[in-house]
């Protein structure tokens, strides 16, 4: 009897197990009918013109696979150039028109054209790369090359079109050296140009002449992208943006607190220095800058859920949002300048966070898409504050109620990033690509009292 049993529960967990396999079994399958097409890069993809509806993927990827689950479904794993995986489920009809656009190739086309979709990508990633160190040459390596060198000014000018012109050569050769990835550019040119910002700054603050701010200027700009070259290897382009967006955020409301405190760095018109902010405040602004850089970095890899350069991008919409309904809150009152650069700070942290719940949270946005949101946004702004107009809402002295044209401004914002997010329709949110680190409350509190070493305090989710 008890043989029997033991007999029937081990039938059971077989057939249990089995069933468990059938519905998670997937099998590598070609793209194509004739089973040569079995990965697409980014650059078969863009020789190919995959798009929407069948091909979704975007970004920095090193290539795409196809897979058949057993119950006839498909899913396509796309590899991220930082290593991570994700999985976008297609339909059997994408996948017809999938199969249609590689079946078409001729024979032997497809090796030749994932080493031409790969050179047409390096050349494409390096071309940016040499184009943003071009610019950042022309506006920040240039300058402050020439108050390094020289107080003369035929030998700044001579010292500025050196500076200026050389960055160029100097890109390409790195680039004829080194392939220089999407995410190792966009660390490269924040770094460069916040960083020759932040050599002036920190030269400035120590009471350094106009050659020291220049030398401290051109010193960080390029330590900054040799630093993001560096950093840029096996990270992303969507944390390039998040680590970005948090330096400029907090030396943004960094800023906001000083030009309130200060009445715009206008508080003496006879005094000329008086429009410039002081030492310690550019100290104060470089200091919020590499604060706010760690914690950018941070952000993606705390939450629980993705962050894509298109929902950073969503983020700097959210919270002009907030800043502008926070002004309109402010305008014509008589509070003092504290409490003014206090309401329009919060009230650019509030949009930040409504759209981190709002959007990042739960969509996974593009640049494309953001950009759109950006746009669709300023626009019912326009329209709100054109209604402003229509209604000519003046008061008995003639003076604009600036509190209620920034209102009716904000409404109108609101209304265009609701219409337009609808319109573009992104994605939903596909979770972290990161490990979480877990807080278990039982081990903290055991931990807390003594009891070290017996409970787990955190553990790694994957």
């Amino acid at each position: 009897m008890h043989a029997l049993v033991r007999l029937s529960a081990l039938l059971a967990v077989f057939l249990v197990t089995r069933s468990i396999e059938a519905q998670v079994s997937e099998t590598a399958v070609p793209f194509d009918s004739a089973g040569r097409v079995t990965a697409i890069t980014p650059g078969m993809a863009a020789q190919l013109a995959l798009g929407l509806p069948a091909w979704r993927i975007t970004g920095n990827y090193r290539d795409a696979r196809l897979y058949r689950a057993s119950d006839g479904s498909y899913t396509i794993v796309v590899t991220r150039a930082a290593g991570a995986v994700e999985r976008y489920p297609i339909t059997a009809e994408e996948r017809d028109i999938l199969m249609a656009r590689t079946s078409a190739l001729p024979p032997g086309f497809d090796e030749q054209l994932r080493g031409a979709g790969a050179g047409f990508l390096r050349a494409t990633r390096n071309n940016a790369f040499v184009r943003n160190q071009t610019i950042i040459g022309v506006l920040f390596y240039g300058p402050s090359f020439a108050y390094a060198l020289t107080d003369d000014a035929a030998g700044r000018t001579a010292a500025y079109l050196l500076a200026a012109g050389g960055s160029f050569f100097a890109a390409s050769e790195l680039t004829r050296r080194m392939e220089i990835s999407d995410s190792q550019n966009a660390y490269a040119t924040h770094f460069a140009t916040r960083g020759s910002l932040m050599g002036a700054g920190i030269a400035y603050a120590f009471d350094g002449g106009d050659n020291w701010i220049g030398a401290g200027s051109f010193v960080a700009g390029v330590g900054g992208t040799a630093l993001g070259l560096w950093l840029g290897r096996g990270r992303s382009v969507d944390e390039a943006a998040a680590t970005g967006f948090g330096a400029d955020a907090l030396a943004l409301m960094a800023g906001i607190g000083q030009m309130y405190g200060r009445d715009g760095w206008n508080g003496d018109d006879d005094d000329p220095d008086d429009s410039y902010p002081t030492r310690s405040e550019a100290g104060v602004l470089v200091g919020a800058g590499l604060v706010g850089y760690q914690l950018g970095a941070l952000y993606p890899r705390l939450v629980p859920y993705n962050v894509t350069e298109g929902d950073v991008r969503s983020l700097w919409v959210t919270g002009g949002i907030g800043l502008l309904g926070a002004s309109a809150l402010i305008a014509g009152g008589e509070t003092s300048d504290e409490a003014e650069a206090a309401a329009v700070i919060s009230g650019f942290l509030v949009g930040v966070g409504l759209g981190n719940y709002i959007n990042v949270r739960r969509l996974d946005m593009t640049l494309r898409e953001a950009n759109l949101l950006a746009l669709g946004t300023g626009a019912g702004a326009l329209m709100g504050a054109g209604l402003y107009v229509l209604i000519d809402a003046d008061d008995d002295d003639g003076g604009d109620n600036d509190g209620l044209a920034r209102g009716i401004a904000t409404a109108g914002a609101i209304a265009g990033f609701w219409l337009t997010e609808r319109y573009v329709e992104p994605g939903f949110d596909r979770g972290s690509p990161f490990s979480r680190l877990d807080v278990n409350p039982t081990g903290l509190a055991l931990a807390a009292m003594g009891a070290r070493g017996k409970f787990p305090v955190l553990s790694l989710k994957f």
